[in-house]
């Protein structure tokens, strides 16, 4: 279905008021003529049909600061992306989320609860621990992976500025 627009932009047929200096911004057509429009929205301009309007300019906000509002420095808000990517992948907020239940737990435990692949824990186990938020201890062949509490409480009160 097609919708028809006036030369103010405004669908045939609904009420509407050409905005007060807008008046022959469009020049393409006479007053209370129709243009047809496409699929998207997009009514067709012909070269030179459309008459530059100057906006008006927004008013000026300040600084960019509010008053008594602690600013984000861009290596904390880095970090937070960094960690925030790193918690949108599901297996990787499940490990987290097993470790806050047990102190510690090795990668064939892993593998089991998240049924993936001992190479595929493995790899976001690596991803985890490059961000600072499990460490590894080996044990034999095992690699068994704990929480690191202060780094994860660091990236919290960061992300909701808390403070001790």
């Amino acid at each position: 279905m097609e919708t028809m627009l006036n030369h103010a932009g405004i669908a045939a047929g609904l009420p509407g008021a050409i905005p007060s200096g807008l008046h022959g911004a469009i020049t393409a057509e006479p007053p209370g003529a129709i243009t047809p429009v496409d699929h998207a929205g997009i009514a067709p301009v012909e070269h030179g049909a459309i008459t530059p309007v100057e906006m008006p300019k927004a008013p000026a906000c300040g600084n960019g600061h509010a008053s008594g509002l602690a600013t984000l420095e861009g290596t904390k808000a880095h970090d937070l992306v960094t960690v925030f990517k790193l918690l949108a992948d599901e297996t990787r907020l499940r490990i987290l989320h097993y470790l806050t239940q047990k102190p510690e737990l090795n990668v064939c435990t892993f593998v089991g609860l998240l049924h993936q692949t001992q190479p595929a824990v493995s790899h976001h186990l690596a991803l985890l621990r490059e961000a600072g938020l499990v460490e590894c201890r080996r044990d034999g062949k095992h690699n068994f992976y704990h929480l690191v509490p202060a780094r994860c409480q660091m990236f919290l009160d960061t992300a909701f500025g808390l403070q001790h």
